[in-house]
């Protein structure tokens, strides 16, 4: 009797840049690897190591100016790169489904979720208008979502993040496939929703016996979810093993740098700073809040306010690293853009220290001196919208050099390569382009522009988010060399206390807008006193098995 073949066999799949290209690299290069049905699958590695293309070719999908040049792809036994379309659509459909990264491109913003689930109701089942309805509210109880007509009626804006990942992953169900295939899942998430959206993928594979294949950076994320685990390098797959093996007793040296990079709770906090500097920044009684959207009522009933910031107050010090940490929605964002004047206030106040050691208070962005922008900078969180495509390296850091140092007009290009080298890269990006640059080469002239300014406050959303964890590791010793060369103080946003863990001097805790707790490293991460904090810590991710 033959042995059945396996749900999902790539077979020495090598994938190259189309030859019409000057490069002709090698994207994929030898992949083999079987994927049994019901079986759980994680494949990570750094930016660029082919494994968000390697799923695709999973799905029978070859980015464009990509092309297969030897091997093959089997699902159940039948070949899918390079089927049409129609053909494409019908060996997927009730097979696999995808689950992009990013929630706010694969879901449609002008729709509301109603609409999107039927469509993905329409095109994979025979089923008629009303019982369709029906099953889009099954299908958003199965993923746990609170109330699901109500979710039904909203748009993509108005669902949190957790929210929306739970509602791509219903519509991925809508054609009840067999494996769902999923590109970094939980990146951008808050820990405790991703704890939830990890709880959430492991019972449907229990309940309904899905297959899972997942692409991520994140090594935590893996070895909770995955049984199976593949590392790879430069479009190569170079270990691959059962979870508890690669990460207990990894052979390749590849895949120990990555668990080398990785954050954890259990790593030794760095010891204290000998003395603290003086203060360069105080927040006193910060509250700020919106309106909320009018209810249908009375039309004399009053739309009550939403507080974003609720009686904030901190103070930060010269070269100290402070960071703070919460859920998506706590207001750590806010407090971010408030300090940098993006975000208007209705009650409080915020301070810098000037140069003679006298307090500048600091309004609206509008009404800030130029000397006040150069004092606070402000780091965004993905640099591939924050840099400007069309501009080379050295036009994004001439920009601040000339606004806020018009007498270094005759050695714009020596100060821009000193930049380049004060975040370890060469004179040889200075020409190139963003979209030239991996993420964590971006993130650093990002790094650059701001530290253009001479600042004395650099304030960092969420930095590291989307970075692998040796790039990761890289940017926050970057950071960290920041305060110690240039004695630049740093407010640190982050919703992972392992990262923060890594960096920071002192950690504000933050719920609803609130402060609910202070310290220093070792206060918060080994003696936390609040209730909240202790479910921040309980839900970080380990490798350890």
């Amino acid at each position: 009797m033959s042995t059945p073949p396996p749900f999902l066999a790539v077979d020495a799949l090598t994938v190259r840049v189309a030859p019409n290209s000057k490069s002709g690299k090698v994207i994929l290069d030898g992949i083999t690897l079987a994927v049994d049905q019901g079986s759980a699958l994680g494949i990570a590695g750094e930016s660029g190591s082919g494994k968000s293309t390697l799923l695709l070719a999973m799905m029978g999908v070859l980015r464009e100016g990509l092309m297969q040049t030897s091997g093959d792809l089997h699902l159940q036994g039948e070949k899918i790169l390079g089927l049409g379309d129609d053909a494409l659509c019908t060996a997927r459909r009730g097979t696999l489904a995808f689950i992009a990264q990013n929630t706010s491109t694969a879901l449609t913003p002008n729709h509301k979720i109603s609409t999107q689930m039927d469509e993905a109701l329409r095109l994979n089942t025979p089923l008629p208008k009303p019982q369709r309805n029906d099953r889009a509210t099954d299908l958003l109880n199965q993923v746990m979502l609170p109330d699901a007509v109500a979710i039904l009626a909203k748009y993509p804006h108005e669902l949190s993040g957790g929210q929306a990942q739970r509602v791509a992953i219903a519509m991925a169900l809508a054609s009840n496939p067999k494996c769902l295939m999923m590109d970094e899942p939980t990146t951008g998430l808050d820990v405790t929703t991703q704890a939830t959206i990890l709880d959430l993928l492991i019972h449907l594979q229990k309940t309904m016996g899905l297959g899972l294949i997942c692409v991520s950076h994140d090594l935590g994320v893996l070895a909770k979810l995955c049984t199976q685990i593949g590392v790879m390098q430069a479009g190569k797959l170079v270990e691959l093993g059962p979870k508890a093996q690669l990460l207990g007793h990894p052979k390749h040296d590849y895949t120990k740098t990555l668990l080398a990079a990785v954050p954890r709770l259990s790593t030794p906090i760095p010891p204290p700073k000998a003395a603290r500097g003086p203060e360069v920044l105080r927040v006193s009684n910060l509250s700020l809040s919106y309106k909320s959207a009018q209810k249908r009522g009375w039309p004399w009933q009053k739309a009550k306010p939403h507080f974003a910031l609720k009686n904030a107050g901190f103070m930060l010090h010269q070269a100290e690293v402070l960071a703070i940490v919460g859920e998506s929605g706590s207001g750590k964002s806010t407090l971010l853009r408030a300090i940098a004047g993006m975000a208007d206030w209705q009650q409080g106040s915020i301070s810098y220290m000037g140069s003679k050691g006298q307090s500048i208070a600091l309004g609206p962005l509008k009404s800030r001196r130029l000397s006040d922008l150069a004092a606070v900078q402000m780091i965004f969180q993905n640099p591939q919208s924050s840099l400007n495509p069309k501009q080379s390296v050295l036009q994004i850091l001439a920009q601040p050099l000339r606004l806020y140092f018009p007498q270094t007009l005759s050695d714009l290009a020596a100060r821009a390569a000193a930049l380049c080298a004060s975040v370890r890269l060469d004179t040889s990006y200075l020409p190139r382009f963003p979209p030239q640059l991996s993420g964590g080469e971006r993130q650093r002239i990002a790094i650059a522009r701001a530290l253009c300014a001479k600042p004395k406050i650099l304030l960092c959303d969420e930095v590291t988010t989307a970075l692998d964890v040796s790039v990761q590791a890289t940017v926050l010793a970057l950071l960290r060399d920041v305060t110690v060369q240039e004695q630049s103080a740093i407010l640190f946003v982050s919703h992972d206390l392992a990262v923060v863990r890594m960096i920071a001097d002192r950690i504000i805790v933050m719920k609803n807008g609130e402060i609910v707790e202070m310290g220093s490293v070792a206060e918060i991460c080994e003696t936390p006193k609040h209730a909240y904090t202790k479910n921040l810590l309980a839900a970080v991710l380990d490798t350890n098995m």
